[in-house]
């Protein structure tokens, strides 16, 4: 028993001296805590201290940038409150011009002029012109007379006294000689007193010149004026109501900005070629530098012969209408820039730009033949004058010979071009000149097109450093246009990039024309506030110095609005992440490799992309899923049985996408796939024949359509079982509907012209049985029945290398330049230019 209790008390001490012992490490980590936290205390205290201190700097600096800003704003509304109150004045003043001029205008006589009143008229400005001529010999007389008397002054009277004999001898000698000095200074003061004389009379004269010179501006400018009110007297007297609106109502609306745009340009003209007559309203042009006006070329020439036939509108309205006028209207071609009898603006398009009547050569467009006076040949009084109207944007203002840098900038010289400043926008045209700077020929497409409506339009003249490789004598008749079209994608903010063209006129004056012609069209412009019609903003997303590969790309798709895949002739097919700006080759390097991608069609129901692959003899399409697009290495499917062909087209069997199909052309027959969940997604559906070549295919709304050059076609896609018709390549015989009725007398130039190229066909938006059939050459609106729907025609200013179409505008692709369309509307609206 002893023994056990030694055992326990020793278990117990030892027990003891373990607890005793962690006892003593315990206190030991608690003071080690302790004096941790203290230390992170202090830490916290310290952070908190400098966050303080920080706080109070921030709100400091925060209320001293405030201050700022509050001075800034002040100082920014006393200064906008100063210019309001200018602005005031200002708008004040023009007020009180306006009424000034108001009552001025109400004091003229109103009533049409009798032949005795024009009579005194003329008389008078013949006696101003007179008056200004002997002022100007009597200018000249006086001016020579003073330097003849100034060359031709006697001695003056020291160099006398410095001839007379000098010396002591003779007293008289010296009292002759000083009698005759005194004579002497009294002619020379007579002189003088005459030379004041004249100088007076001379500045009196200058006077009356000026005076003479105002009040017959004034006379010429109230002339006019008279001589417009008392054409808008003659036609409200003899025209129709009808034709009310499209005449007098017009003028008026656009008598004043008119004069505003063209008067200055007119006095300037005046007062340099006194003896040279006016065009009607037009700016004069001299005529050794410019070409003659568009009308006089085009009435001088032989009867234009048409390139497509005789039109003959296919309603009854348009017939009665060619019944009532005297007028034989064609539907021609028409090789020179030719304007618009009724609203100058310029024929724009390749063929059939408008109607042209083979009796009296009176051209103009189609919805301007309504409007057109019934009397063959057209009086002049029923001609409209030079000018844009304000109101709607459309006329021709200004036209003329400039020369345009060559391809490749000013160190290649200079080439003539014909331009023509119509509907606020410049036309360009290439034209030949002879040894005397006369126009010979010029050709009917547009090279360049600048629109004023551009906010960044602007016109000037240049420095030595804008134009190194030019002659120095040259630089005084160059200006500049500048414009704005592609923005740079590049920085934060979307900097813009300016787009300059460079001019040269034939004179430092004729510049001078250019540039105050140009500047005033676009202050009307301002002042007319016509609509923003621009479709797209464009942005540069590589340029050749970015991605030299681009000269060889053949084809491009648009995935998202992030994304968009480009196929190359040599490198295959990349997708382009555009805010990253980073190229991936879809489907690996190794599907890539010397592959040629000459299209490309993106199913996004389907999430696959098509294309076609392969050198001209070994064309073939490829599918790839859209999962390649990250750069995966994924197999591009063949489809077996499409070797030689050369169009493409996906879509579906109904406009609610039921199933997916695709399309590919061969030389005369069409081969129509439809897309499974199979293995190789596609399976054989229908072989079609063509009747020849098809030069465009498209799918939608259930429908395959193919284009010919004389023609359109569609099938029909989808059966009354809602399965596709015949369920496969059963022999079944699918009919077809010809979108070209030769029923339509109006459509049978298709048949008769063999350079017409099928591009496109597009449903109109809001109308889903209208279609626009696009040519290389022409538009034309047609309804399911392959008849006519719309008389206009959509024209397009230059030579269409690609079309293409996002609801609701047509894009025609060109060398230079990318017009766009509003297909509902048939109205030309932007223009973007490349280069």
């Amino acid at each position: 028993m002893e023994q056990e209790e030694v055992i326990v008390e020793a278990r117990k001490s030892i027990e003891a001296d373990d607890h005793s012992q962690e006892i003593t490490a315990a206190k030991k980590n608690i003071a080690t805590l302790q004096s941790s936290n203290d230390e992170k205390d202090a830490e916290i205290k310290k952070l908190k201290q400098k966050m303080e201190e920080d706080r109070t700097a921030h709100t400091a600096q925060s209320e001293q940038e405030m201050k700022l800003l509050e001075a800034h704003y002040e100082r920014a509304q006393k200064m906008l409150q100063d210019n309001v109150e200018q602005l005031n004045v200002e708008n004040g003043g023009l007020r009180d011009e306006i009424e000034k001029l108001s009552q001025q205008m109400a004091a003229l006589p109103r009533g049409a002029l009798t032949e005795q009143q024009l009579l005194e008229l003329f008389n008078w400005v013949n006696e101003e012109k007179a008056t200004r001529e002997e002022m100007e010999n009597l200018t000249r007389k006086i001016t020579g007379e003073v330097e003849s008397l100034k060359n031709n002054s006697p001695l003056t009277t020291s160099n006398y006294i410095q001839n007379t004999p000098s010396g002591w001898g003779s007293r008289r000698m010296n009292n002759v000689a000083r009698k005759d000095g005194l004579d002497l200074q009294r002619q020379l003061q007579a002189e003088i007193d005459a030379k004041l004389k004249l100088k007076s009379e001379l500045k009196n004269s200058q006077e009356q010149y000026l005076t003479a010179t105002a009040r017959l501006e004034d006379t010429e400018k109230q002339m006019s004026v008279l001589m417009r009110e008392m054409s808008l007297l003659k036609l409200q007297k003899s025209a129709e109501p009808e034709n009310n609106f499209g005449r007098g109502d017009l003028m008026i609306s656009m008598n004043n900005d008119y004069e505003m745009s063209n008067s200055s340009l007119m006095r300037q003209e005046l007062l340099s070629r006194q003896s040279t007559p006016s065009y009607e309203n037009a700016i004069l042009l001299h005529d050794h530098q410019t070409p003659k006006r568009v009308d006089d070329l085009r009435y001088k020439q032989k009867p234009m012969k048409t390139g497509s036939g005789i039109f003959s509108p296919a309603s009854q309205v348009e017939r009665g209408l060619e019944r009532e006028r005297g007028h034989n209207f064609e539907r021609t071609r028409i090789k020179t820039p030719t304007k618009c009898g009724h609203c100058t603006s310029i024929l724009i398009g390749l063929d059939r730009q408008g109607l042209f009547c083979q009796s009296c050569q009176y051209a103009c467009h189609v919805p301007c033949a309504e409007r057109v006076s019934q009397t063959c040949p057209v009086p002049e009084e029923d001609r409209r004058p030079l000018g844009i109207d304000p109101t709607r944007g459309v006329g021709t203002a200004y036209e003329g010979l400039v020369k345009t840098p060559r391809t490749g900038g000013v160190r290649k010289g200079w080439q003539t071009a014909y331009v023509v400043v119509c509907d606020f926008k410049l036309y360009l045209y290439d034209c030949v000149v002879d040894k005397q700077n006369k126009m010979q020929d010029v050709k009917n497409e547009i090279r360049l097109v600048l629109d004023m409506r551009d906010p960044d339009f602007t016109v000037c003249g240049v420095s030595e450093a804008d134009v190194i490789h030019a002659q120095k004598s040259d630089i005084v008749k160059i200006f500049r246009v500048t414009t704005t079209q592609i923005l740079n994608s590049s920085s934060e903010y979307s900097s813009s990039s300016k787009f300059y063209t460079l001019f040269m006129a034939e004179t430092e004056d004729e510049k001078r024309k250019w540039v105050v012609a140009l500047s005033e069209l676009k202050t009307l412009l301002r002042r007319s506030k016509l609509a923003d019609r621009k479709a797209f903003l464009v942005k540069e997303v590589f340029d050749v110095t970015t991605l030299p590969s681009i000269r060889v790309a053949q084809c491009c798709a648009i995935i998202d609005r992030s994304k968009i895949v480009i196929g190359f002739s040599d490198h295959g097919l990349y997708c382009v992440e555009i805010n990253r700006q980073v190229l991936i080759p879809v489907g690996g390097e190794k599907e890539n490799k010397q592959r040629c991608v000459e299209c490309v069609e993106y199913d996004e129901a389907e999430q696959l992309l098509l294309m076609i692959v392969g050198p001209a003899k070994d064309r073939h399409v490829r599918i790839v899923p859209s999962a390649a697009l990250d750069g995966r290495d994924l197999k591009w499917t063949k489809v077996n049985e499409t070797k030689g062909c050369h169009l493409m087209a996906v879509g579906t069997n109904s406009p609610a996408g039921r199933a997916g199909f695709f399309a590919v052309a061969f030389k005369k027959s069409v081969t129509v796939f439809q897309i499974d969940r199979s293995e190789k997604r596609h399976k054989k559906w229908k072989d079609l024949a063509m009747p020849g070549t098809p030069q465009s295919i498209a799918i939608f709304n259930g429908r395959l359509f193919v284009g010919f050059s004389h023609s359109f076609r569609c099938w029909s896609l989808l059966g009354s079982d809602a399965s596709p018709v015949g369920g496969g390549d059963n022999g079944t015989v699918i009919q077809h509907i010809s979108l070209v009725n030769m029923e339509d007398t109006s459509l049978h130039f298709l048949n008769q012209q063999t350079t017409y190229e099928a591009k496109l066909i597009v449903q109109v938006p809001g109308s889903p049985d209208e279609y626009l059939l696009v040519y290389n050459m022409i538009g034309l609106y047609v309804n399911e029945t392959g008849r006519r729907s719309r008389l206009s025609e959509v024209m397009f200013p230059t030579q269409a290398k690609f079309f293409s179409y996002h609801e609701p505008y047509l894009c025609v692709f060109s060398e230079n330049e990318i017009d766009i369309f509003n297909v509902t509307l048939a109205e030309w609206v932007q223009t973007i230019n490349l280069r």
